[in-house]
């Protein structure tokens, strides 16, 4: 039997503003804990009484969250709801029996993992497996072989969507798929529902990802590995051109590698490493036709493990006629990314500057949404221009008259976040060019973390992965009792949080941490920022943006925006729920380096957000211009010590 369905009155007030202004496309800045799941499903139940309604979160899991948390609650009983995804997110069951009895399943995952996965999910009455649970809950014996296990166990031959819009009354999904089948299929007429979109602040995020192309050779070699393994196919006469094939690509991926150094997770848009890999890919792309060829001739049959390394591949073939042909590539304009996630090199292209493929092929095309985010704002306040970056940054055009963020205030007790602020600055935190400098700061951090960790549960925001790398080494030097961990470029996030989540201690993360991640109770009790999270300077939105002559003023307006933004994701990291309770440490002091002449500090509007910002979240422990010190010189911070650095907090 369903539970009764009691909304509080501000959830009852905010359905109703749903339902009313459906038409004038509003957001709605939701914070954590305000029950943002039931309000979203009891305002799609009041509008499909009129037409369909889509919902669409960020990820699979938001979106059975959503289907689950219907069927719980009596929200209509007349009401059907519905999950539509594109079949690359189930699992084929007989594809999957077939590689765990011949065993093919445990070259790549571990068998006692598979077991766990199998008693949890794997049910004779369950119509509809989904590969992400299988991949958040097996362990992979290396992360490289995701891609590889996903192309063994989905659907191949299922229709090329799993499940009709018009099915029900309600329609849940995910931003990936809403965006594919709206903007680059074109085969859903988004003017026919109404729209409800959760986390609504990812969709330029989302937007990026699916209306570009990206060609990855580490993908291709490591397919070309699997066929070359195969015993029918090494005794093939064309071996020899797989194997040729593997050795192009390996070149053009060592030539990256050997050169990336601390360039992990940036574009190259010149220089000799890009013209290079320019070669490169033209190697590439003049072999396509005869590896093609060949992989037409490999009989497959029953082994899964081929299959999937042909069908790969070939779709890896097809992403690289999509990026040469992309308008940017034509223009000589080809981005050159290297990503840790697909092994460096990737090459991207896209059909047409972002903002304009939003506009156009999704905003535009929807008749009427709402969209809901705990982050929409980059300050506290609730001003036009605040609202406005809001609508803009999602590629909508802004109606003063129509377009409102809705703006309700945190519900969980920020008594129980203590957050501490520097008070002025001691340490550059960007001084890497300065080695004493540099080292004094590692040192600084090292010795700060060592003092307040307390053996509580921790997250340690850095920079870049050699970052985490040597922070990581450092404090395990300290804290040897202590399990520390730290992001790596070739592990995924949810699977480095799910490794923190069973073992705890310090996880030294990158900025992609911090929005995301739901670790309660004890689970998660202390943050320690060393840096505010700026987005990375190198890539290529805000490298366009930068260089782009008479913007300069655009570009430091969006670019310390985004940066507000994601400090709010970060600060909620700590309080998930209401008797969440924890510390937040802010290290990064560059903000206090404008002073007047007589010596004090100048309450710049970015200090000003960055501290109301902070007091949304937590209880400040000192207001950082009560107590004003005099500002350390570089000789005096090298005559310091790190005791009497400790002493700056």
């Amino acid at each position: 039997m369903k539970k009764e369905l009691i909304l509080r009155d501000k959830q009852e007030e905010i359905v109703e503003q749903v339902v009313l202004n459906i038409e004038n496309e509003r957001l709605y800045e939701a914070p954590t804990a305000f029950g943002k799941t039931h309000t979203i499903l009891a305002a799609a139940t009041r509008l499909s009484n009129t037409k369909k309604v889509i919902i669409s979160t960020i990820s699979n899991k938001l979106a059975k969250d959503m289907i689950n948390t219907f069927n719980e609650y009596n929200f209509d009983s007349k009401k059907t709801i519905a999950l539509v995804l594109g079949k690359s997110n189930y699992i084929d069951k007989e594809r999957l029996l077939v590689l765990e009895e011949n065993k093919e399943l445990f070259e790549f995952i571990y068998e006692d993992s598979y077991d766990i996965w199998k008693s949890e999910y794997f049910k004779k009455d369950v119509k509809e497996l989904f590969i992400d649970d299988f991949i958040n809950t097996v362990d992979l014996l290396d992360q490289q072989y995701e891609k590889t296990i996903v192309g063994m166990i989905a659907y191949s031959t299922k229709q090329e969507f799993m499940g009709d819009f018009e099915s029900a009354d309600i329609i849940v999904t995910n931003h990936f798929y809403f965006l594919y089948r709206v903007g680059m299929a074109k085969s859903l007429e988004p003017e026919e529902y109404y729209v409800l979109f959760d986390e609504v602040h990812e969709i330029p995020n989302v937007a990026e990802a699916t209306f570009q192309s990206t060609f990855s050779p580490f993908q291709i070699k490591n397919m070309l590995n699997v066929l070359l393994k195969d015993e029918n196919l090494i005794k093939n006469k064309n071996a020899n051109v797989l194997k040729q094939a593997r050795g192009t690509l390996t070149e053009m991926i060592n030539a990256s590698v050997g050169a990336a150094k601390n360039n992990i997770g940036e574009y190259i848009c010149s220089g000799m490493l890009y013209a290079n890999l320019l070669e490169h890919l033209d190697a590439v792309s003049n072999n396509k036709k005869k590896l093609l060829d060949i992989l037409d001739t490999i009989k497959y049959e029953d082994n899964l493990k081929v299959e999937a390394a042909v069908q790969s591949t070939r779709k890896e073939y097809r992403e690289l006629a999509s990026v040469l042909n992309a308008k940017n590539a034509k223009s000589g304009e080809l981005s050159i990314y290297l990503s840790p996630s697909k092994g460096y090199p990737s090459f991207k292209a896209t059909m047409s500057e972002l903002s304009a493929k939003l506009h156009f092929d999704l905003w535009e095309k929807l008749g009427a949404f709402a969209g809901f985010s705990a982050t929409l704002l980059p300050g506290s306040e609730k001003v036009e221009k605040n609202i406005r970056y809001a609508y803009t940054r999602l590629g909508k055009n802004f109606d003063k008259t129509l377009h409102k963020v809705v703006k309700i205030d945190r519900v969980l007790p920020k008594e129980n976040v203590n957050i501490v602020m520097p008070k002025f600055e001691f340490i550059d935190a960007e001084n890497k060019e300065n080695e004493e400098a540099h080292t004094q700061w590692l040192e600084f951090v090292i010795s700060f973390i060592k003092l307040h960790h307390n053996n509580l549960n921790t997250i340690v925001f850095a920079g870049g992965y050699q970052e985490c790398h040597t922070l990581a080494n450092k404090l395990s030097e300290v804290l040897s009792d202590t399990h520390i961990d730290y992001a790596k470029p070739s592990n995924s996030a949810s699977q480095t949080i799910k490794e923190f989540e069973k073992r705890g201690g310090i996880l030294v993360a990158t900025r992609n941490y911090m929005t995301g991640i739901s670790l309660k109770g004890k689970l998660l009790e202390n943050v320690f920022l060393l840096k505010w999270p700026y987005p990375v300077f190198t890539s290529k939105r805000w490298l366009d943006l930068r260089y782009k002559k008479g913007e300069e003023k655009i570009f430091w307006y969006l670019y310390t925006n985004e940066m507000l933004l994601t400090l709010r994701q970060a600060l909620g990291r700590v309080q998930r729920d209401f008797e969440d309770k924890g510390n937040i440490y802010l290290l990064d002091s560059r903000i206090f380096d404008r002073k007047k002449n007589d010596g004090s500090y100048k309450i710049t509007s970015l200090v000003k957000s960055l501290f109301e910002i902070s007091e949304d979240y937590g209880v400040v422990e000192h207001n950082p211009f009560a107590k004003k010190k005099k500002t350390l010189n570089a000789k005096e911070k090298n005559d310091k010590g790190i005791d009497d650095l400790m002493d700056m907090f």
